[in-house]
């Protein structure tokens, strides 16, 4: 069983900095993960809110699943929106920091091709 982490800035620093290596510069990718519960209502609303946080900050790459790539202040910022949103009693959510190395050993298959986050962003 895992022990939950600590929600203050210490941590989240932690986890931001544990990220960094060089050639990222004061971003790292996070993969967002949720689960909200739609039985009710306000769950439905949960959910829409929980998807539009995560669209502001990142690329949808399943239907709850998102890689975000942030900077300190957009990731305290955008942590701090998620937690707002959810209903712990209910809800499930997950930040896995993925580090270089992982992003070289992630494989895609199927449809959505993923986004280089690196690279230019041409419009």
């Amino acid at each position: 069983m895992m022990a939950e982490a600590s929600a203050g800035p210490a941590s989240i620093y932690g986890a931001f900095h544990d990220c960094l290596y060089a050639r990222w510069i004061h971003l790292m990718l996070i993969l967002i993960t949720y689960d909200v519960s739609t039985v009710q209502k306000a769950g439905q609303r949960r959910l829409r809110k929980v998807a539009q946080a995560c669209e502001d900050y990142g690329t949808r790459v399943q239907k709850s699943v998102f890689e975000c790539q942030v900077g300190l202040q957009e990731w305290i910022a955008l942590r701090a929106r998620l937690l707002q949103e959810i209903d712990p009693s209910e809800d499930s959510l997950r930040f896995y920091f993925i580090d270089a190395d992982a992003m070289k050993r992630t494989e895609h298959h199927g449809i959505g091709e993923p986004l280089d986050l690196t690279g230019p962003l041409i419009l």
